[in-house]
C-alpha cells in the first residue's frame, strides 16, 4: 500500500482548532490583533482567553474591549456580520479577557483563572513579544520566550525576525 508522506503530513489548522479553546498571549499587540481577528472570522475554534496586562488604570477586559476590539481590524469582520449586534454577540461569547503579565510568577494570574485555564484551554498561541531592540538581552529572552504555564497544552509559539535593508 503507498502511503503520499507529504500528503499525510499536512497540517489541517482548521480541524485541529475546531471546538478548541485557545490562550493567546501578545493579544494587544500588531501580531496579536490579527491572530484574534483571523481566530474569529476564520476558524469554528471555542473560547479565545486573552492574557491583557492591566495597564495605566485600565483592567484586562477595559484594555481587551478598547485596544483588541476597538480596533480597526475587525472592520472585515464587522461588515460580514452585517450588524454590530451580532459582532458584539459574537465577542462576547468567544473573547475572554484574563489579566496577567509574562515576566511574573505563574504569569501573573490569581490562583481561580489559573484553575480555570488549566481546566479549559486546549491551545496556546504565544505571540506576546518585546521588539524594544535596546533591551536588555535577559529582560528580552523573559518577555519572548518564558511562560511558566504554557506547558500542558498544545503550543504554537510565533517569533517575528527583524531585517534591515542594506
Amino acid at each position: 500500500m503507498y502511503v503520499d508522506m507529504a500528503q499525510s503530513m499536512v497540517l489541517d489548522v482548521s480541524s485541529n482548532l475546531r471546538g478548541k479553546n485557545i490562550l493567546l498571549t501578545g493579544a494587544t499587540g500588531f501580531v496579536g490583533k490579527v491572530i484574534v481577528e483571523k481566530l474569529l472570522r476564520s476558524f469554528d475554534c471555542g473560547k479565545i482567553f486573552l492574557l491583557v496586562r492591566p495597564h495605566k488604570g485600565s483592567n484586562a477586559t477595559e484594555r481587551m474591549r478598547k485596544e483588541i476590539i476597538g480596533s480597526e481590524i475587525f472592520t472585515r469582520l464587522r461588515g460580514e456580520l452585517g450588524s454590530p449586534e451580532r459582532f458584539e454577540a459574537l465577542v462576547s461569547a468567544k473573547l475572554h479577557a484574563v489579566a496577567g503579565e509574562l515576566t511574573n510568577a505563574k504569569i501573573g494570574m490569581s490562583a481561580e483563572d489559573e484553575a480555570m485555564l488549566i481546566s479549559q484551554v486546549n491551545v496556546i498561541i504565544h505571540s506576546a513579544a518585546v521588539v524594544d531592540f535596546n533591551e536588555r538581552l535577559d529582560r528580552a529572552i523573559e518577555l519572548n520566550i518564558r511562560g511558566e504555564l504554557l506547558c500542558p497544552f498544545l503550543f504554537l509559539f510565533l517569533s517575528l525576525a527583524y531585517g534591515k535593508q542594506a
